[in-house]
Parts: structure tokens; sequence; C-alpha cells
């Protein structure tokens, strides 16, 4: 995923033996792992200390607290600690022994939730829905001020996110960073999907399985919405110039 940049993890990705692979798939995918600070609990800097019954659990606690640079999961015989801290472990922090301690910090930027945002544990997905309608210039506009662009959903993980966020209401599109390049012309009556491609990469959407297509493609920007059906999505066009209204999906950059 584009999210990326800032804190480093700062421990083993010797996992305990206990942790399943849907969980090393999920902690992996925000945030990396080094062999600095294993065995050890760090004293200084201590944002909470809580109980936890995975790392995942602990990831999660630490995700959804602004202030959290980096948090340690202790498990052991007696207990099963999460402790969060508000800088990264280093060399100078105060530690006590703990034995099959780990220890992680988050990658990239933190996801902005104080302001809205929702990150999600699985994906690190970083997202805000806007249920006000603006034109397609101000929609951009307003995800931009916060460093932030249209939502692309180019995988199925993110429509995934999406379906089961609870953020995205039903009825009504949400703009997205999906548009036919200006370089190809008016459309036609003959303009297909293909056509249309993600603005922040500039690849062409193709052939969608994970969400419906619209029925014509006679406008240059697309929406998408939320529907009572299978696939859970389905996305449209509309003039990406005008007085066309949608609601706003944004991504953290």
């Amino acid at each position: 995923m584009a999210y990326q940049a800032g804190f480093l993890l700062i421990v083993n990705l010797v996992l305990m033996t206990k942790s399943s692979t849907s969980e090393i798939a999920m902690l992996s995918s925000f945030i990396d792992v080094d062999t600095v600070f294993d065995d050890v609990i760090a004293n200084d800097n201590v944002l909470f200390d809580v109980n936890a019954r995975s790392k995942l659990e602990c990831s999660n606690q630490c995700v959804s607290k602004q202030e959290c640079a980096s948090f340690t999961y202790h498990q052991s015989a007696e207990m099963r600690s999460c402790r969060g801290y508000t800088q990264m472990m280093t060399t100078n922090s105060l530690t006590t022994p703990a034995l099959g301690a780990r220890s992680f910090s988050l990658k990239g930027p933190r996801c902005p939730v104080s302001s809205g945002f929702v990150q999600d544990a699985m994906t690190g997905l970083c997202y805000k829905a806007y249920h006000d309608r603006y034109n397609y210039t101000a929609a951009r506009a307003i995800c931009q001020e916060t460093d932030s662009d249209f939502i692309m959903l180019d995988t199925e993980d993110k429509v995934q996110v999406l379906i089961r966020g609870g953020q995205v209401l039903p009825g009504g599109g949400y703009w997205m960073g999906l548009r036919r390049p200006s370089y190809l012309g008016p459309t036609t009556r003959n303009s297909t999907a293909s056509e249309y491609a993600w603005t922040r990469t500039g690849q062409f959407v193709g052939s969608v399985n994970y969400f419906m297509s619209p029925a014509t493609f006679n406008q240059d920007c697309a929406t998408c919405a939320m529907i009572p059906d299978p696939n859970g999505f389905i996305w449209m066009v509309y003039p990406c110039e005008g007085s066309s209204v949608n609601r706003i999906l944004c991504e953290k950059l």
C-alpha cells in the first residue's frame, strides 16, 4: 500500500508459536520488524499499559491512539500485556528484561483519527468519508487540504474495508480517484471501462470483477456507491466539471 514514512518497528519477526498466519499477515501490512529490542520492555514515554489477547489486539490499541508511536507485546505464562509509547524505542530507552517481549513501531505517517479519519488494522488503509456533497474540483481540494486524495479502489481489499467499516452510507455516490484521461478526447457511444485510469498511478482500470461497472461510459469522472448487492459496490460516471455534486472519500497519502 502507498501509505508510508517515518516510524520504524523495532523488534523481531520471530513471532510466538501461538500467532496465526492471518495475524502475521495483518501485522506485517503496517509494521516493519528488526531484532534490536527482543526480551525487554521500556519504562519511559509510556502512553498506556493494558492486557491484550494478541499482538494484533495490541497493535489496534496503538493505532487507535493518535499519540502512539510504538508498542510492546509481552506474552508469558503469567500474562499477556500491551504497552504503548509516545516515541520509538531507542538504545537510550530505560528498559527492563521481559522474556518473550516483542516491540513494534508503526510504519508511515500516523492516520489522523482525531480529524475523522479511520484506519483499518488489516490493510493499514487510512480514509475519511464526507457525507456533504461537492462538485469534483471542490471535493478534491478538501481531500488535498488533509494531505490525502480521492480514494483509489484499485484492490478488492479496499472495497471490503469500506463494506465492513460502516463509514460509507448507502445510496448516492462518493467521488473516487478514477477518471477518463482528457487526452483520449470526448467520450463516445463506444467508450468502455478500459478507458478509465486511477488518478495517482495512471493505470487503466481494465476489467474489475470486485465491484459493478456502469451501464454507459458517457462522462469522464467516476464515483463509487454502496448498494445491496453481493459485490457491495458499483461505480458510476459523472461530469468532472459543472454542477454534478457527490460525497467524498479521501485516502491518506
